[in-house]
């Protein structure tokens, strides 16, 4: 099949909300293109990892994202809104925010997109795609995100990932509420956890983090399934974790504490630094505590404790 691909030109720093907004416009697949990505790996043979079409782009970024061509002309003015929007707001270098479109078949643009992909260690965990050979032991997660969202390279994915080793999840129930690949809910069985909840509104996601878990070997220990955030569960959990975006967030504020044990946590993520405030505010004010904060690049993430339940 035919896809248009989209290639937008950025910076490192903007590179991770450009992608964010290639995802939101339904992109079949994202790929950030940027050396600086890869340089903490020289001493990992850079080379293993880097194609030569992003070793010869040199300093320049480019994200990219793949459409089918009947969709183009809506998302060209989605675009256009969604990158205006950007200009007007956003403090930090944005680049140039340009782009250019280019036609690919659908195995040209998957093989292009694991290209972007690479090993990340984060503290006890370490996440590898699938298709690149190396140790695994038991903190190892393999993960093919396919077209879901979740290769554990996104700033928003990675600071969840921190917040659940420093709470401790061995024995512990977790819930992942719009679960993606399924990274969040693997890495949790992997540190310890007894039974994770998985869900998620996209049909594809849950196939393919149901393939994930059983790469892993966690199948047993995951109930993943296909529902609109947590519609399709009653039980409260020892964690929480909703990697979403910040206004579907402020809506959960109203209903996610009956889903946690009095003192017990909750992992958000998914907050751009502009929303914070917003996000926070709406939690404190039903009674959450917020006990952990952390931020990278442009995103938030936070932990809180729910004490009325």
């Amino acid at each position: 099949m035919i896809f248009k691909e989209i290639a937008i030109k950025t910076t490192t720093q903007a590179s991770e909300l450009v992608a964010d907004i290639m995802q939101d416009l339904g992109s079949k697949g994202v790929g950030i293109y940027d050396l600086n990505d890869f340089k903490e790996l020289e001493g990992e043979v850079l080379y293993d990892y880097v194609s030569d079409e992003v070793l010869n782009q040199g300093d320049d970024v480019y994200v990219k994202g793949y459409f089918t061509p009947d969709e183009l002309n809506d998302i060209l003015a989605r675009l256009d809104e969604r990158i205006q929007f950007l200009r007007d707001n956003c403090p930090f270098d944005l680049g140039e925010l340009s782009y250019s479109i280019a036609e690919t078949d659908d195995n040209d643009w998957v093989e292009k997109w694991k290209e972007t992909q690479k090993p990340i260690t984060l503290g006890e965990i370490t996440i590898r795609p699938s298709w690149i050979e190396g140790e695994v032991d038991d903190k190892t997660v393999l993960i093919d995100a396919g077209t879901a969202f979740g290769s554990g390279q996104h700033e928003t994915t990675s600071m969840c990932i921190r917040l659940m080793q420093s709470i401790g999840l061995e024995d512990k129930s977790v819930v992942d509420v719009g679960t993606g690949s399924g990274i969040l809910g693997i890495v949790a069985v992997k540190l310890g956890a007894d039974k994770v909840d998985a869900y998620d509104i996209d049909p594809e996601a849950v196939r393919v983090a149901k393939e994930n878990a059983t790469l892993n070997g966690v199948a047993d220990k995951m109930n993943i399934d296909s529902a609109n955030l947590l519609d399709k569960t009653s039980s409260k959990y020892d964690v929480v974790i909703a990697n979403i975006t910040a206004d579907v967030l402020i809506g959960l504020s109203n209903d996610l504490g009956k889903y946690v044990k009095r003192g017990k946590d909750v992992i958000v993520s998914g907050i751009i630094k502009d929303r914070k405030s917003d996000v926070e505010s709406a939690f404190e004010s039903k009674g959450y505590q917020i006990v952990e904060r952390i931020e990278q690049g442009e995103w938030v993430a936070l932990r809180m404790t729910v004490q009325w339940r």
